[in-house]
């Protein structure tokens, strides 16, 4: 089903990618706070894969504002339940918010 889901209907895809990023990105600032990372490679050079999981909040809000644009048409149809447009409101929220907290913590790539 995880890898069936995005597919199934328009725009499915975008959200399951946003989630998978957003989850990479959490998971990435949590490794390298946690202390598994070696802290001596920060003193001469910054990994490449550091730099990556700096850069996954701009991948995740490219697809937040492909979603909000995603979102506007489906606002726009009769025929989707209420609840359903509720869901991908909160889902772009999310993803919005998560990005303002990297960034007010300085944890994206400028």
């Amino acid at each position: 089903m995880l890898i069936i889901w995005p597919f199934k209907r328009h725009g499915h895809w975008i959200a399951w990618a946003g989630s998978i990023i957003n989850i990479l990105f959490l998971a990435g600032i949590t490794i390298i706070f946690s202390g598994v990372v070696d802290l001596l490679v920060f003193f001469k050079t910054v990994p490449i894969f550091v730099k990556i999981i700096f850069l996954l909040p701009w991948v995740s809000l490219v697809t937040s504002i492909w979603m909000l644009y995603l979102q506007t048409h489906l606002w726009q149809k009769s025929n989707i339940f209420l609840w359903k447009k509720i869901h991908n409101t909160g889902f772009n929220l999310a993803t919005l918010v998560l990005i303002w907290m990297a960034y007010y913590w300085n944890l994206i790539l400028l």
